[in-house]
């Protein structure tokens, strides 16, 4: 049998992260918020959500929470949207640890690791963590890996902008 092999570009990480989470329901992870009390159910819904999900072990991506904000807040739209980085950790320890070392900018919610790394580890190992922006009914519009940086950050924004675009003064 002679088998003739068809090759094509590996998608960019950026492809992989959005055919693998745009237009898809936020996954129902069980988070606990910085006091260590357990995040509702609502508290993911209700008006748009950015937020960066990233291992606590990547304080890159830690660091690169700011940029987002930044982003958010240049262009006037950081009060219109709930920010939070979604950090998988398996302690509270460990997640203290991180913001110790990296202060976060926004508030955190701790996954498990065992439950977030569906979400990440789906992707690519070249992804350390994504940047999303879900609308209000949760289902996510944007998703970016967290190492395209200010790309990512400017994306966010622009669907951010489109979501509560309805809502703006005129």
């Amino acid at each position: 049998v002679v088998l003739a092999p068809r090759l094509a570009a590996r998608p960019a990480p950026d492809e992989i992260v959005h055919l693998l989470l745009v237009g898809h329901d936020l996954p129902a992870l069980a988070a606990v918020d910085e006091l260590g009390l357990p995040v509702r159910r609502d508290a993911w819904r209700g008006q748009p959500m950015a937020l960066t999900v990233f291992d606590a072990r990547c304080d890159a991506c830690a660091r690169d929470v700011a940029g987002l904000v930044g982003v958010l807040a240049a262009r006037g739209v950081d009060d219109r949207v709930r920010l939070r980085a979604v950090v998988l950790a398996d302690t509270q320890v460990e997640l203290d640890a991180l913001r110790a070392l990296t202060p976060l900018p926004v508030a955190a919610w701790r996954v498990a690791r065992t439950d977030g790394v569906g979400l990440l580890g789906a992707l690519d190992g070249r992804v350390d963590g994504v940047v999303l922006v879900a609308d209000g009914d949760g289902r996510i519009r944007y998703a970016a890996a967290a190492s395209s940086g200010e790309l990512a950050h400017d994306g966010a924004c622009q669907v951010v902008t489109g979501l509560i675009a309805p809502a703006l003064p005129r």
